[in-house]
């Protein structure tokens, strides 16, 4: 189903790209803001569906860890590459404020550590003004890592941080953004970091910007039974681990 799903988005955006790369000749700048349009709708459908495919998975017990060792300062240098542009083109000053000078290496699915952190940095993004700043951070804690996104964005008020890593909740910040995401982001990332036996919850208070702690241990140490998660309508224990 995903094939199905995915094989008709993905030919609808490469076309889009070959278009604004002038591979079929010059653009007038209508068409090429019509055609734009057309690529940033098909990415954000493209990722509504992966959120939805996702909670799918968690839902049905079939998501699963792929474990190896993974230096994380190399994974925050690689993620702040690629979000620093789109921090740029909004004017928010975006920086890596403090990480390890050695590397620091924890036993964790990369892909699905990733994905928390783009989905915690696109919500920064999107939440803070133009000329406000987003901070991360890594450090080594005693028992794995510690990584911080810090924004200056409206901030969270206390009842929202009550459900914000439940599927379908917003955030309870407003933005003038046109594309509203699925309440999905904040919910897959909980339970991706719980399936490695980490923490992820955020301090924050309205006005005050929002900071989203991640804590990863050093080797993934999956909870146990079918307690349902505390923020979310998910089990704690999913799928299998593939070493």
């Amino acid at each position: 189903m995903s094939h199905e799903i995915r094989a008709p988005l993905n030919s609808i955006m490469g076309f889009s790209q070959l278009l604004l790369e002038n591979t079929t000749g010059p653009l007038t700048e209508k068409q090429r803001d019509f055609i734009a349009r057309i690529e940033r709708s098909g990415s954000h459908l493209r990722d509504m569906i992966n959120d939805v495919l996702d909670i799918s998975k968690i839902e049905s017990k079939k998501m699963t860890l792929s474990l190896r060792e993974v230096n994380l300062v190399k994974v925050i240098d690689s993620v702040f590459d690629f979000f620093y542009e789109e921090a740029s083109l909004k004017k928010i000053l975006f920086a890596v404020t403090d990480k390890p000078k050695e590397p620091l290496l924890v036993t964790c699915d990369e892909l699905k550590i990733r994905q928390v952190l783009y989905n915690l940095l696109s919500n920064a993004i999107k939440f803070t003004p133009s000329g406000g700043h987003i901070a991360m951070s890594l450090k080594k804690g005693p028992e794995g890592a510690i990584i911080c996104i810090d924004d200056s964005g409206p901030g969270i008020s206390p009842e929202f941080q009550k459900v914000i890593f439940t599927p379908y909740e917003q955030t309870g910040r407003t933005t003038n953004t046109e594309s509203k995401g699925t309440g999905l982001g904040l919910a897959i990332s909980k339970q991706f970091v719980t399936m490695h036996g980490g923490k992820i919850y955020v301090k924050s208070e309205p006005g005050q910007g929002s900071q989203f702690y991640v804590e990863i241990p050093f080797r993934a140490k999956p909870l146990s039974g079918n307690k349902p998660a505390a923020s979310g309508n998910f089990p704690e224990q999913f799928g299998s681990i593939n070493p």
